[in-house]
């Protein structure tokens, strides 16, 4: 059964075509993250993180995917931005916020493909840490 201590929401975003993988991922740590952070950290969120995902990967791993699992398909969003929250009313908290429009909306203008993304919300569950099992038991 999973933890219900902490809220995962993972925010699915999709870069223009006309930006290179390069110019998107420094847009990500020098634009987004900065203007971002402070609203975040206002709303008091347990842990923020954003991957990048480069194009190459679906290309990359697509074929292996398909082998192994017909029928699936890879995620191909250029970048996942993911809170740790308490409850799904933190991160209500947060896209009612005022400035969510200027600290973030606002900044995906010319970057985002905002026609498009996708959430997910639910609890997490770590069962191998620091090489450890956590939270199961190994079966052998």
């Amino acid at each position: 059964m999973a933890s219900k201590d902490i809220l995962k929401v993972e925010a699915f975003h999709y870069k223009l075509d006309s930006v290179s993988d390069e110019e998107f991922e420094k847009y990500v740590h020098e634009v987004l993250t900065p203007k971002w952070i402070a609203l975040v950290k206002r709303h008091n969120v347990l842990r923020y993180t954003s991957t990048i995902t480069p194009s190459s990967f679906a290309k990359e791993f697509g074929p292996v995917l398909e082998q192994t699992r017909p029928g699936w398909q890879m995620n191909e969003a250029h970048l996942t931005i993911t809170y740790y929250v308490r409850n799904i009313d933190e991160m209500k908290a947060i896209v009612g916020d005022p400035e969510y429009q200027s600290r973030g909306r606002d900044t995906e203008e010319g970057w985002i493909d905002t026609s498009k993304g996708q959430v997910k919300i639910g609890w997490e569950t770590t069962y191998l840490e620091d090489g450890k099992v956590v939270n199961t038991e190994a079966a052998e």
